[in-house]
C-alpha cells in the first residue's frame, strides 16, 4: 500500500469561533475511504485557535519566539486531537509528533501534531515525508492555488499553477510563529533541499484529492525544486 502525506491546514477546521464540525466529519469520513487503498499520514496545522493564543501570548507580554511556537503547538495537538476521535478504527489511537521517527503502526491513518519551536505543521509534513520516503506533500489549505497577491485582499490575484521552490522562497522569505501563507517558509527550504515537491490544494475540493492521489488531473499547484518563470 503506498502512502501519501496530508498537511491539514488549520484554517480548514473553523467556521467563525467554533470548529467547523461538518467539515471535519466529511474529511474523516473521506479519508477513510481513501486509507482503504493508500495509507496516510495527516499532519494537523493550528490555524485560528494557535493565532488566537500567540496574539493573546504576546499581549500578555511572552517575547521569547519560542515560547509563542509552544503556545501554537499546543494548538495543533488541541486540533488533532479532536480530528483523531472523529476516526474509527482506521487511525491509529495515539496523536503523533515527532516526524523523523517512523511510527511502529499497523492502522491506515496517522495523525502528527505540531512537534517543537521553529518546526510549523507544514515542517512537521515535509520532515514525514523525508522519514517515510515520500516525494511530495499534498497541502490542503483553504484556497485552490498559490496567487501572486493574496485573494482575500486582492480580487485581481492570479492563480500560479506550477512554481519552484525558490520562486516560492522570494514570494514568503521569513517564519514567524502563527504566520499565514500556504506553506511555511522554512518547511520550503527544508523540501527543496530534500527535493520533496508539494501540492496546493483546497482541502474542501474532496474530487482534486482523489484526482490528485490516483494521479489524475486536478486543481491545485505543483510546487518543486526545478526553476520556472511565474
Amino acid at each position: 500500500m503506498k502512502t501519501a502525506i496530508l498537511s491539514l491546514g488549520g484554517s480548514l477546521l473553523f467556521s467563525g469561533s467554533f470548529p467547523d464540525t461538518d467539515f471535519i466529519n466529511d474529511f474523516a469520513r473521506f479519508a477513510e475511504k481513501i486509507s482503504q487503498k493508500t495509507r496516510l499520514i495527516v499532519v494537523v496545522g493550528g490555524g485560528r485557535t494557535a493565532r488566537s493564543y500567540i496574539t493573546a501570548g504576546k499581549k500578555l507580554g511572552i517575547k521569547d519566539p519560542a515560547q509563542l511556537d509552544w503556545l501554537g503547538i499546543e494548538a495543533t495537538r488541541l486540533n488533532a486531537g479532536l480530528v483523531k476521535r472523529c476516526f474509527s478504527s482506521y487511525a491509529y489511537k495515539k496523536t503523533l509528533s515527532n516526524p523523523f521517527k517512523k511510527a511502529k503502526a499497523k492502522e491506515s491513518i496517522l495523525i502528527y501534531s505540531g512537534y517543537k519551536p521553529g518546526f510549523s505543521s507544514d515542517y512537521v509534513a515535509a520532515a514525514c515525508a523525508k522519514t517515510y520516503s515520500i516525494g511530495i506533500v499534498l497541502n490542503l489549505t483553504n484556497v485552490d492555488f498559490l496567487y501572486d497577491k493574496n485573494p482575500s485582499t486582492h480580487q485581481d490575484a492570479n492563480p500560479i499553477k506550477k512554481a519552484s521552490w525558490q520562486e516560492y522562497l522570494s514570494m514568503f522569505p521569513l517564519f514567524s510563529p502563527g504566520m499565514h501563507c500556504p506553506f511555511d517558509p522554512v518547511a520550503a527550504e527544508f523540501c527543496r533541499k530534500n527535493s520533496i515537491k508539494a501540492a496546493i490544494i483546497n482541502g474542501r475540493d474532496f474530487r482534486s484529492i482523489e484526482a490528485f492521489l490516483a494521479g489524475k488531473k486536478y486543481k491545485g499547484t505543483l510546487l518543486e525544486r526545478r526553476v520556472t518563470t511565474l
